[in-house]
Parts: structure tokens; C-alpha cells; sequence
């Protein structure tokens, strides 16, 4: 199943790792994090400079994208298995 993550980006739900709300997320903890994946040019912003949600992906390689859609409503999405 695929679920949208916002500017026109589907995903693999069974690929999805993790959905982080960035507002909740220990600063340091999600700096770490976001950083050590651009270090490896494996993060992509999508959110136009929104930042709400981090999506942990896999597919080969780890990789994060940075969404302006709200984490629960990715969430959601994929529970209800819908692509919206």
C-alpha cells in the first residue's frame, strides 16, 4: 500500500520505519537524527518550510523526508489504508 506524505511524494507504507512529530521530539534527539542523514545526503525537506512530521524510510538505504502533513495525519492514512 502507498500513502502520500505531501508535495506529490508517495510511499511504500511497508517501508515506512517511523513517523516522528517533529513539534514533540526532543530537539537535540531529532537534530542528531536529521543530521546524521544529511550527512549522508539521504534527507529530503518536502515541506515547504513547514516542518511537522520526520518519516524514517527504507528502501536499500535509510533515508528521511521532512513532511508539512501532520503525523497523525500520515498515520491515519495508512491505517485506513487510503490514499489521499
Amino acid at each position: 500500500m502507498y500513502v502520500h506524505i505531501g508535495n506529490n511524494y508517495i510511499l511504500n507504507s511497508n517501508n515506512i520505519i517511523g513517523i516522528f512529530n517533529i513539534e514533540n521530539y526532543n530537539e537535540i534527539d531529532l537534530e542528531n537524527t536529521i543530521n546524521n542523514l544529511v550527512k549522508k545526503e539521504d534527507v529530503l525537506d518536502i515541506s515547504n518550510e513547514k516542518k511537522r512530521t520526520l518519516i524514517i524510510y527504507e528502501e536499500g538505504k535509510t533515508k528521511g523526508f521532512i513532511s508539512n502533513i501532520s503525523s497523525i495525519t500520515i498515520a491515519k492514512r495508512i491505517e485506513t489504508k487510503i490514499i489521499n
